[in-house]
């Protein structure tokens, strides 16, 4: 079995018990001594990306809005620390330029899920290789829920690794992760099994789960030899 910490990935930072998506949400999975943060990357309709998971704010912060609707100067003083709690308040929306000079600072790496559910795939892969183009991307792995999302992304950003965010693993998923060039499944730990841990990783396929915050389904996981958990607590586990 790898090192826990090469295995434990904090799910949009430590957000079990700290704001997701924030920088305090990174700082805290960094102290904890994990190696991997999984985020949520999303576009505004001036073309710049931001950390934020839903398509529309509302949950995480006030308004309504859809996300794709807004620019940046409507967004960034935006409070998304408070829903959490009162002693959060003041944690501010990051671009993903931000969190990409973050990452580099502090030698993380991390799993960026393209959300942007409601923006032109073909203007989010141009953009993304207008930031991504000239990155060293060795620490960054693209996820996705969306095939189109990712053969977009591939036509301009074909070296980075890429992997299929699924719930249940299709039975054409073969066939998917060879039209894809996929490097990994992303799966719902609910739904994994020891076999299909053993027929993906037959295949030289990385096989990374999400989201586990119960120890005996976490052990029970890592026996099986996947290459990634994905936790809303990394600072139990690690």
């Amino acid at each position: 079995m790898n090192d826990l910490s090469d295995i434990l990935c904090a799910h949009r930072g430590a957000s079990g018990n700290f704001p997701e998506n924030t920088r305090l949400a990174f700082e805290k999975a960094k102290e904890a001594g994990v190696k991997w943060i999984e985020t949520d990357l999303n576009m505004l309709a001036d073309g710049v990306f931001i950390i934020f998971h839903d398509d529309r704010l509302g949950r995480t912060t006030t308004g309504f809005d859809l996300i794709s609707n807004l620019v940046f100067d409507e967004v960034r003083d935006l409070d998304v620390g408070s829903w959490k709690g009162e002693e959060f308040k003041g944690e501010k929306i990051l671009t993903f330029t931000e969190i990409l000079n973050w990452q580099e600072k502090n030698c993380m790496n991390i799993n960026y899920e393209i959300k942007c559910d409601l923006s032109d795939q073909h203007l989010v892969a141009v953009n993304l290789f207008k930031i991504l183009g000239k990155k060293k991307t060795n620490d960054i792995i693209i996820s996705s829920f969306s095939i189109d999302m990712i053969l977009e992304c591939r036509k301009y950003l074909p070296d980075l690794s890429y992997a299929l965010v699924v719930e249940k693993l299709p039975r054409n998923w073969r066939k998917i992760a060879v039209e894809l060039s996929l490097n990994a499944f992303h799966l719902d730990s609910t739904y994994l099994s020891r076999r299909q841990v053993k027929a993906l990783k037959s295949e030289n396929l990385s096989v990374r789960v999400y989201t586990v915050n119960d120890q005996k389904i976490f052990n029970q996981i890592c026996r099986w030899g996947v290459d990634m958990i994905m936790s809303d607590y990394p600072e139990h586990f690690i």
